[in-house]
């Protein structure tokens, strides 16, 4: 409210306003302090400007004392290429002075030690990868002047004609996939209960064949171990993708005798369409694509792919064979001779305890590293490049066949990431229904265990026809206790300690260990390796 305005109102709105002279003066008091206010703030800005421009001139002075500093240094040269005398005279050039150089003027912590931050190790990594390259061909040459060269190169008319009976297995094996959609598309669909015990009866024939079938044939033929652990694994993988494809149907269904939200009970909506629509939802291409997918989980719906890439499939073809050549050559370069010799001491029977003990030890050792090379090789072939083949052929979205199991710090986290499709499966189908089922942990957990312990015992025993040996059951049992120590709060505080506690254990311990072992039965059985004799051996 102005002055004016103020007295006005207090003469009752109405006769003349004599002007006040104090309101004026104050009027003018406050123009002066604004005025004032702007021009120190003109002032300020002007001094701003003016440090600039000198800031500016002396980076100008530097530049031109830098290139009279050049000038110094390259003598100027006239036409006829006689030297002239230096246009600068009166720069003084203190360099190369002690007093001018101050090399000690500020804190610095020595790069290596733990106060240094971004630390670049490259040419030390470089220096290891050479250092590598070096080693294993000095690994190779020795191998090749103990041994000469000891790859046989496999005859594959000759291999195909000794392995008919898996192949002819293989394709029969087929017809449990056509069995398994027909019980479900015709017959589980239209019993009376949520599970008859007709369903029960032919899905139990259905997986008995799956099963047995390949077991007796490998059994009753006399086909390679490769061959045979390769049809052993179709069909334990084929019985695990027919196993979830009956639970999920069984699922659907009793989602719709209970009437359940598809969209609550689904994770999504195609999913939810398709159990909505069972079992018209269910046909065999579906199921035969099913079975063809990197994966042991069935699912109504998948992320798809909209196209093959053909040239992706090529390279992966390429490099998984190169893989299963590197393979077959460490394998019987390597492996296979030291294996062989570590079982031909004529005196084994009587050396001492401590002799025999040392003689398997280096046994142990020299195999680590050849067995290190064909497990990552076979890991890289298998879960890199042939899961990639059947998704690109499949167009299957997901990708994520492992994760970074490098770099588990305990047996327990290894297991959850080296092998992801049956980690899905075994923690989908066992564990968590035997945890909604009021089950313990401690009680699912043993459940999963078991059946990977047996699943690997059943793997490698028959292929190489041995019966029931039960070393590599009590091999992989044994790491349940490891698992529980690797848990422990002192590996979690130091994962690199854990990492390096699995790292040392998965190399030097386990797998060279179990090569021995079944060589050595190997051995006895086909009369190639003496059976030891416990109470010959010498204590001392």
């Amino acid at each position: 409210m102005s002055v004016v305005e103020s007295k006005r109102k207090e003469n009752g709105g109405s006769g003349p306003v004599t002007p006040d002279i104090g309101g004026t003066s104050l009027l003018k008091r406050e123009s002066k302090v604004a005025k004032s206010l702007w021009l120190r703030q003109q002032d300020t800005i002007t001094r701003l400007e003016e440090l600039q421009r000198q800031h500016e001139e002396e980076i100008r002075a530097k530049e031109r004392r830098q290139n009279s500093y050049d000038d110094l240094r390259t003598p100027l040269r006239s036409v006829d290429g006689s030297r002239r005398p230096s246009v600068v005279n009166d720069i003084n050039d203190y360099r190369g002075r002690p007093l001018h150089d101050q090399l000690h003027g500020a804190y610095r912590a020595t790069l290596l030690s733990h106060h240094t931050k971004n630390l670049n190790l490259r040419g030390f990594l470089n220096l290891f990868f050479i250092l590598l390259f070096v080693i294993n061909f000095r690994m190779a040459t020795d191998n090749l002047m103990e041994y000469g060269l000891m790859i046989r190169l496999p005859s594959s008319f000759r291999d195909i004609l000794s392995n008919w009976p898996m192949l002819l297995c293989f394709l029969l094996m087929h017809f449990c996939i056509l069995g398994a959609f027909v019980i479900e598309r015709f017959v589980a669909a239209w019993v009376p209960h949520l599970l008859d015990w007709s369903e029960c009866v032919l899905i139990g024939l259905n997986f008995f064949l799956v099963f047995i079938v390949p077991y007796l044939t490998v059994c009753n033929s006399s086909p390679s171990p490769a061959a045979s652990a390769l049809l052993l694994a179709f069909s334990i993988v084929w019985l695990f993708k027919l196993f979830s494809f009956h639970h999920v149907c069984l699922d659907a269904r009793r989602a719709l005798r209970d009437g359940d939200n598809f969209r609550e009970l689904c994770s999504n909506s195609e999913e939810a369409e398709h159990v909505r629509r069972y079992p018209y939802s269910i046909t065999l291409r579906h199921l035969y694509t099913f079975i063809w997918m990197p994966t042991m989980c069935f699912q109504f719906y998948y992320p798809r792919v909209p196209r093959i890439r053909w040239l992706s499939v090529i390279r992966h073809v390429f490099e998984s064979a190169a893989c299963l050549a590197l393979m077959k050559i460490v394998v019987d370069q390597h492996i296979v001779p030291v294996a062989r010799n570590s079982f031909t001491i004529t005196e084994m029977q009587s050396i001492p305890l401590s002799t025999l003990l040392v003689h398997f030890l280096d046994k142990i050792t020299r195999l680590s590293i050849p067995n290190l090379y064909v497990w990552l090789l076979m890991f890289v072939g298998l879960f890199h490049h042939w899961c990639n083949i059947l998704a690109e052929v499949t167009r299957f979205g997901d990708r994520q066949f492992y994760l970074d199991w490098w770099n588990a710090s305990s047996f327990g986290e290894y297991w959850r990431k080296w092998n992801l499709p049956i980690h899905h499966f075994l923690n989908r189908h066992i564990n968590k229904p035997l945890r909604r089922a009021r089950f313990p942990r401690i009680v699912a957990t043993s459940v999963v265990f078991l059946i990977s312990a047996l699943l690997h015992e059943y793997m490698i025993t028959v292929p190489l026809q041995l019966g029931w040996t039960g070393w590599v059951f009590l091999g992989f049992m044994a790491q349940a206790p490891l698992t529980y120590i690797t848990n422990l709060s002192f590996f979690q505080r130091n994962p690199t300690v854990g990492n390096c506690f699995f790292w040392f254990i998965f190399c030097f311990s386990g797998q060279p260990l179990g090569i021995l072992i079944y060589w050595y039965l190997w051995g006895v059985k086909h009369g190639t390796v003496q059976q030891l004799d416990p109470s010959k051996i010498q204590i001392m």
